[in-house]
């Protein structure tokens, strides 16, 4: 039996396939199976998964309006090399001086001779010089798990129990009302530059520009959104005298707002160390999730958590990740102490970064820990390439200035398939990087598998929007592109980012799309590093296993303090962080260029805009969609399970091994996959 497909699984009318396969199986023909691809999940529709995954087109729905450090120090045990003298490297015995006075003496230069190795002598210690060894790039004997998830035979099982798990915990979540805007911080987020004072002024004169022109963009629609969301605050609190002053004129500018994150990081309260956490706004507005490991049972199975630390620590040895060097002092050596609360070692600034690139950070000073980070994107746009000129949406300006006013001459613009996004070389830039990258992939699909399923619930239709809008790229890009999305178990987590043993400042990720990042943590004997959400007074647990979903574009995050806990072998600590984000970019190019295909033309296509965050969260909705997620996901491994069957009988019934049998079963799986997308 083969190990992937347990016989207890039923297989229903293996009897009529039973006699189809072996006819086809008879005849040499390959063999060709179908499934019912109709919905089933009740308009929730999936992702652009893997190739075996994807979904059939709806139609669109309008909306209404530090370098690295010590690298020499990763080489080690080279023999010695010994550098000749100046005076042994040019070798002058039989040349006469040259007469420059000769045309042909001028011609003839001076030969040098290179100083060739010795060979070592019989009875003495030494030998030839020898270069370094080259890094081989593979995995580590103990960082690789008994049986690679890639053997698995079946994705759809595995992303079923991620569903069941989200369904379970957050139907007993913790729901958080804090205080806090989020509308109020990205208004002020992205119009402080154009000077227009504090609110209500700046909201009025905002509200003006677009009574005047609609808007043109993705990101000026979520401006219109929040702008709109905080002028009905205000008038609900003008119409009832006594009421509780809101949020937007509290807060009224960005320095307010960022002395409130310097004032509620002093002391932040830590949840979420064995709960599932949700933070509502004042809107209701989910503004971050915090989701617990699940704890496995199964002594002889790897979990989640450890699979991930495994192939992220197998990752940092691929790809050459510096261990930070001595010498082990006094501080090094001993135990941090656990602090009693969140502390960052930054301060909250008043300036804080936009982006993670221009944010501080430092090393864990223990000597032994990986010290570094790797990134990767599927798709994108590469840097100064001229063909992403003006598909990304830009900051808010007013009249003429605006992105897409018809006085631009914007429909002129040649923009054809060439200006869609296309594959992102940082971190694929090598075989070894490539195949390193697939293989973390599936290791790793839990983790990404739920950062999938927690936008799909708590944001459906950004969800939706995203999917479409990646859809356009699948169908009208490069190749290399389609490929690229359509082989990603989370397709709206185009974007990666993993950091070992780094302590980061306080920050928020003014690039990512309107759509949750996550933060998931790994790793081993290190204790805080905590995720602070300034903006919120809150941290969220950050131990191995636990992970954090957010609007990361608008919320200001640092990371606590990381300490190093006791070991029997006196470890070094070891904190692994695997950021999971989409660049705005991406979508707002496939608006651009899917407006610019329509007639007549517009400048940005709304049905592709990713909405800002929706108001009045409710969390029956969101678990009513995982376990409609969790059931598609079922029947899609049901009918692998049928159709495995049903080839394996086939070919034991035409005398074939029952070795034979059921690697021809698995590979006839891998043919329905592949035939299943082509027929959509």
């Amino acid at each position: 039996m083969h190990p992937q497909f347990p016989s207890s699984v039923p297989a229903d009318n293996v009897s009529d396939e039973i006699a189809h396969h072996k006819q086809s199986f008879t005849n040499q023909q390959p063999i060709n199976a179908t499934t019912n691809a109709g919905n089933d999940n009740a308009g929730n529709d999936s992702d652009l998964t893997d190739l075996s995954d994807l979904e059939a087109d709806k139609p669109l729905n309008v909306r209404s309006t530090a370098g690295k450090a010590n690298e020499c120090a990763a080489i080690h045990n080279i023999t010695k090399f010994v550098q000749p003298t100046a005076a042994k490297l040019l070798n002058l015995k039989g040349y006469k001086p040259i007469d420059f006075s000769s045309t042909v003496a001028v011609k003839k230069m001076t030969k040098f001779t290179k100083p060739k190795a010795k060979k070592a002598k019989a009875g003495k210690s030494g030998g030839m010089q020898q270069k370094p060894k080259l890094r081989s790039h593979e995995v580590p004997q103990h960082l690789r798990p008994n049986v690679p998830a890639h053997l698995f035979r079946s994705v759809f099982h595995r992303r079923s129990m991620v569903a069941e798990y989200l369904n379970r915990v957050f139907k007993k979540a913790r729901v958080i009302n804090v205080d806090f805007d989020l509308a109020v911080a990205y208004f002020l987020q992205h119009t402080h530059t154009l000077l227009l004072g504090d609110i209500p002024s700046s909201v009025n004169q905002v509200l003006a520009d677009f009574s005047l022109l609609e808007p043109l963009t993705g990101r000026q629609d979520c401006l219109l959104e929040c702008a709109v969301h905080i002028k009905q605050t205000l008038n609900d609190y003008d119409a009832i005298p006594g009421s509780t002053k809101p949020f937007a004129l509290r807060y009224p500018n960005l320095t307010a707002l960022n002395n409130l994150a310097i004032e509620r990081s002093t002391s932040p309260k830590v949840v979420g160390h064995a709960e599932a956490v949700v933070f509502l706004d004042h809107a209701g507005r989910v503004v971050a999730i915090s989701v617990p490991p699940k704890i496995s049972n199964l002594t002889e199975s790897l979990s989640g958590q450890e699979r991930g630390g495994m192939a992220l620590e197998g990752h940092a040895e691929v790809n050459d990740i510096p261990r930070l060097q001595g010498p082990v002092t006094l501080d090094t050596h001993l135990n941090s102490p656990l602090l009693a609360a969140a502390q960052s070692p930054f301060a909250v600034s008043n300036e804080a970064s936009a982006r993670l690139s221009g944010a501080a950070s430092t090393f864990l000073d223990v000597p032994g820990g990986f010290s570094g980070a790797i990134s990767s994107q599927a798709v994108g746009y590469g840097r100064y390439s001229h063909l992403s000129a003006g598909m990304s949406d830009t900051a808010m300006a007013f009249g003429e200035k605006r992105q897409g006013h018809p006085s631009s001459k914007w429909d002129e613009a040649n923009v054809s398939h060439y200006n869609l996004p296309t594959i992102i070389q940082m971190g694929n830039e090598h075989a070894y990087k490539r195949e390193d990258q697939a293989r973390i992939d599936s290791e790793l699909l839990w983790h990404l598998e739920m950062g999938r399923l927690i936008i799909k619930a708590f944001l459906p239709s950004s969800y939706s929007a995203a999917r479409q809008a990646l859809q356009v790229i699948v169908k009208h890009g490069t190749p290399a592109a389609a490929a690229a999305i359509k082989n990603l178990v989370n397709p709206l987590g185009i974007g990666r980012h993993t950091m070992f043993g780094i302590q980061v400042d306080h920050h928020r990720d003014g690039h990512n799309a309107p759509l949750f990042a996550s933060a998931n943590f790994f790793g081993k004997n290190y204790g805080g590093g905590e995720l602070i959400l300034n903006y919120l007074g809150y941290a969220v647990h950050g131990g191995p296993g636990h992970s954090v979903h957010a609007a990361f574009d608008i919320l200001m995050h640092g990371v606590g303090r990381i300490t190093r806990l006791p070991t029997p072998d006196d470890s070094p600590p070891q904190r692994i962080c695997m950021a999971i984000y989409s660049h705005a970019d991406v979508f707002a190019g496939a608006a651009r260029f899917s407006g610019m295909q329509q007639e007549p033309k517009v400048f940005s296509d709304r049905r592709l805009w990713i909405p800002f965050y929706p108001v009045n969260f409710d969390l029956e909705k969101t678990c009513d969609i995982f376990l409609a997620e969790e059931k598609r996901l079922n029947n899609k491994h049901r009918n692998e399970v049928r159709i495995y069957k049903a080839a394996k009988a086939a070919r034991l019934a035409a005398g074939l091994s029952l070795e034979e049998a059921e690697a021809g079963a698995a590979a006839t799986v891998d043919s329905f996959r592949t035939a299943a997308v082509s027929l959509q």
